[in-house]
């Protein structure tokens, strides 16, 4: 089964699967958020389902419902509750045969299929330099806010297997770390 056409796909344009239809598991915590994952979803031709998951206790009924709905993947919001959980989430998706991504990094490692996002080792290392300036006297609020330079792309070979996914060899020149 190929993988499909995911927000990764920004990253690799010439790396996309063919996908019709994902399911987006989550709370945005803000509308804004949940507005620019369906124009990013209408950009990519993909339908997109929104699961609503408030507890721990929705993990299995949403990711249930995406099933049935045929959704061919999961993106999941990196939520307290689903970082929280995400070995769990990762096993549910899994056993519903559901690749799953999230742009945590971290959830790749705990079985997502893909994640894709901020590289959270420079960002620690990017704060502890603000940490240093403000021991030095500078003023919060005067110091800029910055964005993430440093992305990272991990993909979960593992899970990959366990759904019977190739990985396209294009994705693979991109990814900066590979778990076996």
């Amino acid at each position: 089964m190929p993988l499909a056409r995911w927000p990764a796909e920004r990253a690799c344009p010439r790396a996309t699967f063919s996908l019709d239809q994902a399911a987006t598991e989550g709370r945005p915590v803000v509308v804004a958020a949940e507005l620019r994952l369906e124009a990013g979803a209408r950009d990519l031709g993909l339908k997109l389902i929104t699961l609503e998951v408030q507890t721990s206790k929705d993990f299995e009924t949403a990711l249930e419902v995406a099933a049935k709905a045929r959704a061919q993947g999961v993106y999941a919001i990196a939520t307290n509750t689903i970082v929280s959980q995400r070995r769990r989430v990762a096993e549910i998706a899994l056993s519903h045969r559901l690749p799953s991504i999230s742009e945590l990094t971290l959830l790749a490692n705990a079985g997502f299929l893909i994640g894709y996002g901020a590289d959270l080792e420079a960002l620690g290392r990017r704060a502890a330099t603000y940490v240093d300036k403000i021991l030095k006297g500078a003023r919060p609020g005067d110091l800029p806010i910055e964005r993430p330079t440093d992305l990272e792309l991990v993909v979960n070979l593992k899970t990959a297997r366990a759904l019977g996914m190739t990985v396209p060899e294009a994705l693979m020149l991109r990814v900066n770390r590979v778990i076996e």
